[in-house]
């Protein structure tokens, strides 16, 4: 009987490690199809704004918001995550919530770029 319920539990965990291994590689394939069609440039531009604190700004040039419009806001946030899952910014939450807080600005400002410019 409890060789069984052994047996049962290395099951389970070989389930559970297998099941969180595919969503991982799931997840590190959707963030990669975000950076698919998006120029380097204006994905540097992004990131730049978002997590440098020396620019004040959150605005990027009007093109840069078109694509990051047409990309959505999920693969903003993956590509935002991506980068905060750094072990820097375990250490520093604060500076990961302005982060946060700069990509809420940067989403608005672009989809009012988008639609004025559609």
């Amino acid at each position: 009987m409890a060789n069984l319920n052994a047996h049962t539990a290395l099951a389970i965990l070989v389930i559970t490690v297998s099941a969180a291994v595919i969503v991982d590689s799931l997840h590190t394939a959707d963030t990669n199809r975000c950076r698919d069609n998006w120029s380097l440039v204006c994905e540097d531009e992004v990131l730049t704004r978002l997590f440098l604190d020396r620019y004040k700004s959150t605005t990027v040039g009007a093109e840069c918001c078109k694509q990051l419009v047409r990309k959505g806001r999920v693969c903003l946030e993956r590509l935002v995550m991506r980068d905060l899952h750094d072990p820097f910014f375990k250490k520093h939450t604060k500076l990961a919530q302005k982060i946060f807080a700069r990509t809420e600005q940067l989403w608005a400002n672009c989809t009012l770029v988008a639609a004025a410019a559609a």
